[in-house]
């Protein structure tokens, strides 16, 4: 089985690599890609079977990546690695299981599971049904707790932050809701409700921005008072969509 891995970060590479190397010797890792750009490039070079890809490729949005190819069949594990010795990997086709996969057994038995993988080209039509409900254009957002769940309604977001494994909402009223989510998960959902990822940690309502400040490297306010970054990779995807929504000069 050939495999290719696309992560930003070499030492998660590396780590995967040796894991797969020492304990799946069915694979083959004909490839590594760091970015979206370079992944592209290998998934077209290489045609692999299986393809490790990182949640957070800096701020890039992964989806990119299998948008280019959707009547592929290579099948796909997310992962995210926060340091060299700690990788989760995340079945897409379950959104809320989610494995920790910092141990040879661990990596093992996800490699295992993997023809029950979803392929590429459903990624890009799933979606986890207990997220959203739409009556109306505005829509509703579905947010688990501990106790049962929250509706809210998308236009009353002001944003969400992500935050390790949980992402925080933070509300028009003042509240603020933890959920135990990535926030790639709710990218997807909310982009047809005018968000917009300004940032890898920050996920925009658009219509809640106030002001846009373009000195230190580019941030806004939101209508909440609160600073939120703006990546230089996503100020010109911001500007535009932005001068679309309110036809600014």
């Amino acid at each position: 089985m050939d495999v290719l891995i696309i992560d930003d970060e070499p030492e998660a590479v590396s780590y995967l690599n040796a894991l797969l190397q020492e304990y799946c010797p069915e694979i083959t890792l004909v490839g590594s890609a760091f970015s979206v750009s370079e992944g592209i490039q290998q998934i077209v070079y290489h045609q692999p079977d299986l393809v490790f890809l990182d949640i957070e490729l800096g701020d890039d949005n992964d989806l990119d990546i299998l948008k280019q190819f959707p009547d592929s069949n290579f099948k796909v594990i997310f992962i995210t690695s926060h340091n060299r010795h700690a990788l989760k990997a995340t079945l897409l086709n379950t959104l809320t299981h989610i494995i920790r996969a910092d141990s040879p057994r661990q990596t093992v038995s996800i490699v295992n599971k993997k023809n029950q993988f979803p392929l590429s080209s459903a990624l890009l039509t799933s979606k986890p049904q207990y997220h959203i409900h739409t009556k109306d254009a505005s829509g509703k957002l579905i947010l688990p707790t501990a106790q049962g769940f929250l509706i809210v309604e998308t236009k009353d977001i002001i944003f969400c932050k992500a935050e390790g494994s949980y992402v925080d909402f933070f509300l028009a009223d003042g509240r603020s809701y933890l959920v135990s989510r990535q926030l790639w998960e709710y990218e997807g959902i909310l982009e047809s409700y005018n968000f917009l990822r300004i940032h890898r940690s920050y996920l925009a309502n658009l219509q809640m921005v106030r002001e846009f400040i373009r000195k230190d490297g580019g941030y806004v306010i939101m209508e909440n008072g609160a600073t939120l970054p703006v990546a230089s990779a996503k100020k010109e995807s911001f500007l535009q969509k932005i001068n679309g929504l309110f036809q600014t000069s």
